[in-house]
């Protein structure tokens, strides 16, 4: 999941489309001409998307694929009140996987303490806690899944 440099989702439509965007071109060196051409539209129409917050939702699934980057359903499941986690192969967590977890918690903590306190705001303090149950999700279901290994279709079967 890459709970290390997870920052949670976007607080608005138009911060998960940029944020997607912004991933397709810093990791995929996909433009939005680029993107409009694997998407199968001219580079307007794109734009106008983009623009009007209006993307077809037929063609999302694509979109996210094709920018390296799940901001936009990420957003939606959090409007929905809903978490929304990679799904795991199923190894077993590193020393730094967990004490990543740990400084997520540690921060969802601390994001409720300020809460209580007044010194924190309803937004922020929610995107803490979406970002620890979102960890502690994911590895979760690491744990559940290592117990499943998946089939190895590679050389065993062949030989």
């Amino acid at each position: 999941m890459g709970t290390k440099n997870w920052k949670g989702p976007a607080t608005s439509l138009r911060a998960a489309f940029q944020s997607a965007t912004a991933t397709a071109l810093k990791e995929r060196r996909r433009n939005a001409e680029r993107m409009a051409e694997m998407l199968g539209t001219s580079t307007a129409a794109y734009y106008k998307w983009l623009e009007d917050l209006r993307m077809p939702v037929a063609l999302l699934p694509a979109f996210e694929e094709i920018a390296g980057s799940h901001a936009v359903s990420e957003y939606l499941a959090t409007q929905a009140h809903m978490l929304c986690i990679p799904v795991p192969r199923g190894r077993k967590p590193a020393a730094d996987d967990i004490q990543a977890v740990q400084g997520t918690l540690h921060e969802a903590v601390g994001a409720l303490m300020d809460f209580a306190a007044g010194r924190r705001d309803v937004e922020a303090t929610m995107s803490a806690l979406n970002a620890a149950m979102s960890a502690l999700a994911y590895e979760r279901e690491q744990v559940r899944r290592a117990g499943q290994p998946e089939l190895d279709f590679g050389g065993a079967a062949n030989g």
